[in-house]
């Protein structure tokens, strides 16, 4: 008979799911944790001005071959570009913050 001792129980701890489980919620944590640092992260990049994915490339900008610059202006945050192309004279006007192209005024290429 059994007189109530639990020397032949094993320890709930000891098993391999307990210690299973445990690894997977160890590393979820780890997983939601560096999900929440990205967001706080991207959140301060958008607020600083820096968009995410943006590169060096992206201010770049190439004029039409035969393309002469006849003059440079600023308009408020604005780069204005007056360009003698081959095929007539066009207006380039780029966004100082980024570089990005804002607009072309140009005659239609036939």
């Amino acid at each position: 008979m059994s007189d109530g001792s639990t020397s032949d129980a094993i320890d709930p701890k000891s098993t391999i799911s307990y210690r299973g489980a445990k690894v997977a919620v160890i590393v979820l944590g780890v997983l939601l944790l560096l999900a929440f640092v990205m967001v706080v992260v991207g959140i301060g990049m958008r607020m600083s001005g820096h968009a995410p994915g943006q590169n060096a490339a992206a201010g770049q900008f190439e004029l039409p071959a035969g393309s002469k610059i006849e003059r440079t202006d600023v308009a408020g945050s604005n780069l204005v570009l007056t360009v003698k192309t081959p095929g007539g004279d066009a207006i380039y006007i780029f966004n100082t913050s980024d570089g990005h192209l804002v607009s072309r005024i140009a005659p239609k290429v036939p």
